[in-house]
């Protein structure tokens, strides 16, 4: 599973525990297995399954993290498809993030637009002066009127394979 190589740290220590991957309209969930339709034969294959373990990786074609000679390893235990949008503060810190509002700019810096983007940064460049409720809730205001498309993802819970 990919991760930025700048979580890697997060996850061996246990901070990061949730990841968020976006939805396609295409998937399909069957109990423990999320299925992803392929782009060239159309067919379907499985995506996430709950109690498979996965390989933390920092890029694509990129070998796996090795820590202590041994692979990294995460094990899913869970799967739900939800809107980032309503994320919870603790679901935000178990993504490694201090909060709501930088799990948020992380999500529209991938996902968004310029425009929404740069109106997001400009909340949160405010956050060390400014009253942190009252940025989050005209953040959630911002992102609330964006397509629902943009913000749709599998929360997957997982663990680090000892």
């Amino acid at each position: 599973m990919l991760f930025q190589h700048s979580l890697i740290e997060t996850i061996t220590s246990g901070r990061k525990t949730q990841t968020r991957r976006p939805f396609r309209p295409t998937d399909q969930q069957a109990g423990d297995t999320v299925r992803r339709q392929t782009k060239t034969a159309g067919n379907y294959r499985v995506h996430y399954v709950i109690g498979q373990s996965y390989a933390v990786q920092p890029g694509r074609g990129k070998p796996g993290i090795i820590i202590d000679g041994k692979p990294l390893r995460i094990e899913l235990k869970n799967i739900c498809l939800e809107d980032v949008r309503t994320i919870s503060e603790p679901d935000a810190i178990a993504e490694g993030f201090a909060g709501r509002l930088e799990f948020w700019q992380i999500w529209a810096n991938i996902y968004e637009d310029r425009p929404t983007l740069t109106k997001l940064n400009n909340l949160v460049e405010r956050l060390p002066g400014g009253d942190r409720v009252d940025l989050e809730r005209v953040a959630g205001e911002l992102l609330a009127a964006r397509p629902l498309d943009r913000y749709q993802a599998w929360a997957l819970t997982f663990k680090v394979v000892k």
